[in-house]
């Protein structure tokens, strides 16, 4: 006896009393019964959306198709059904990916941060320092360090060590893999 692995995708009966059980199989769409218990038990799959494995009776249709000339398609009928054992299909969890960020945008936020610090010194520097292109130059400063320094390979505190690891580059201009920052205008200064 033939058999498909499928879902039961919609159940109905006619007026006739004819029960039609469609399926997700690309070739055996609809199987008919005439029994109420086979009708009932391909719509408890449905209402599961279990995976199911429908055996199947096939006769051949001695009906020719007016439109085609060719004889219909054979008439299926349900036979019998048994749970495969899948649970509804879950969605998948999508992982995030983030971005790559544009140079222009990272130096932006360098920029950014180096302005904040640059600000946090105002006390600590002479008042006669205290001017507009003094920060400037600071906030660069940070922000050509953060923008220019390697990740470390290795956790500075991984060997139990305290001591502070020099990062590869810190000043602009010294011995560097990465292209210079976009050149800045006063637009850049985040303050």
């Amino acid at each position: 006896m033939p058999s498909i692995d499928a879902h039961v995708t919609k159940v109905e009966q006619d007026p006739n009393g004819w029960y039609r059980i469609h399926t997700d199989d690309p070739n055996v769409k609809r199987l008919d019964t005439k029994q109420q218990k086979l009708g009932q038990e391909a719509f408890a799959f449905m209402q599961r959306n279990a995976l199911v494995r429908i055996e199947y009776s096939e006769r051949e249709s001695g009906n020719i198709n007016p439109h085609t000339n060719q004889p219909y398609p054979p008439n299926r009928y349900w036979e019998k059904g048994t749970e495969l054992g899948e649970k509804p299909a879950e969605i998948p969890m999508v992982q995030p990916q983030r971005a790559v960020t544009a140079p222009k945008e990272a130096w932006r936020i360098c920029l950014s941060a180096g302005g904040k610090l640059a600000v946090q010194t105002l006390p600590m520097m002479p008042t006669s320092q205290r001017d507009f292109e003094t920060q400037k130059r600071i906030a660069t400063a940070w922000a050509e360090f953060f923008y220019f320094s390697e990740p470390p390979e290795r956790s500075s505190l991984s060997n139990g060590s305290s001591a502070f690891q020099t990062p590869v580059a810190t000043v602009a201009g010294s011995a560097s893999t990465h292209d210079a920052p976009p050149p800045h205008d006063d637009s850049d200064v985040p303050f």
